[in-house]
């Protein structure tokens, strides 16, 4: 979790770029504009990168959904996430 803004983080570490991925048309107004004000108040720039279609329809609000009610979430997520998820949802 973070306690600063990530720009704060990346000047901290020496990064000039964030890079955010887009999966669909309506994720990019809102990465716009946050792209704009990161710029503005630290300089550094945004690069985004579409998702592969295949992978679009992914979310995380989706995924913890599946797995809140017991659902599979092999081959959506890497396999260290899919053991974290059946920690705290319970098992698949």
């Amino acid at each position: 979790m973070f306690s600063s803004l990530v720009v704060d983080l990346a000047r901290e570490v020496g990064a000039d770029f964030i890079v955010k991925g887009l999966r669909a048309v309506s994720d990019f107004e809102s990465e716009l504009q946050m792209a704009q004000m990161n710029k503005n108040i630290s300089g550094v720039d945004t690069l985004f990168v579409p998702s592969a279609s295949g992978n679009s329809f992914l979310a995380s609000k989706l995924i913890r959904e599946v797995a809140r009610f017991g659902g599979s979430v092999d081959g959506m997520v890497p396999d260290c996430v899919s053991l974290r998820l059946a920690e705290r949802y319970g098992p698949r």
